[in-house]
């Protein structure tokens, strides 16, 4: 009995600690029957196109179907020199159709310049994810591409962790998956405007959890949040 009490103990110390090191998201998207973050009620969101809420990895999940469907956040501030964009999402892609784009996060300022990205493309029939990143130039400084996931009806963890001063790493399921070793001066803009957006193809996907910091996440933390209990 004793030693099942301490083992509890112990349990509840480690959480406690745990907790403690987590930071708190800038903004963060529960999608439990509501597109504005939870943190910031008040935001605005243009929608447009199939949107729905369904079973979710934790909670409801935000459901995006077929081209020309989205969400636009405007009057935002997104982070600049160093953040991390981290969700939960699952893919509804249609084997027999064309492939189809999927912009999970996309900065951009009022005059529609786009900061940084990452999306799902295709390019000769070959399909990907691709992560893109500008300077204060609007001069490319990161185009690097991971391999596309063909597995429909399973949720998956994607990560996009930047410091201007060092690198851009992305990370699916807890594990690095590319990583630039560069360093850029951000752009004097503001950025604004969040969308995440399917621009062709007629699929659909699913987000959950999704979370926008304005740190620099380490890999021990993309890992343990990638281990929290959900249904995967």
């Amino acid at each position: 009995m004793q030693l099942s009490k301490f083992f509890i103990l112990f349990i509840l110390i480690a959480l406690k600690l745990f907790s403690a090191d987590l930071p708190v998201p800038l903004l963060y998207f529960s999608f439990n029957g509501t597109l504005a973050p939870e943190n910031k009620p008040e935001q605005k969101c243009e929608k447009s196109g199939e949107i729905s809420f369904i079973e979710g990895y934790k909670g409801q999940a935000v459901y995006i179907k077929n081209p020309k469907s989205a969400l636009r956040y405007p009057d935002m501030t997104l982070p600049g020199e160093k953040g991390t964009v981290m969700f939960w999402f699952k893919p509804d892609w249609k084997e027999k159709a064309p492939v189809g784009g999927v912009w999970f996060y996309t900065a951009r300022n009022k005059a529609w310049k786009t900061y940084m990205d990452i999306y799902r493309a295709d390019w000769e029939g070959r399909s990907f994810f691709q992560v893109r990143m500008y300077d204060n130039t609007w001069q490319r400084k990161a185009d690097k591409q991971i391999d596309d996931i063909k597995e429909s009806g399973k949720w998956y963890h994607l990560a996009l962790v930047w410091d201007s001063s060092s690198s851009i790493v992305v990370y699916l399921n807890g594990e690095p998956k590319t990583r630039t070793e560069t360093s850029w001066s951000v752009p004097d803009d503001t950025f604004s405007l969040l969308h995440i957006e399917i621009t062709k193809g007629e699929i659909g996907v699913a987000l959950d959890e999704y979370k926008i910091f304005d740190q620099a996440l380490p890999a021990n933390l993309i890992q343990a949040i990638f281990t929290e209990p959900g249904t995967r």
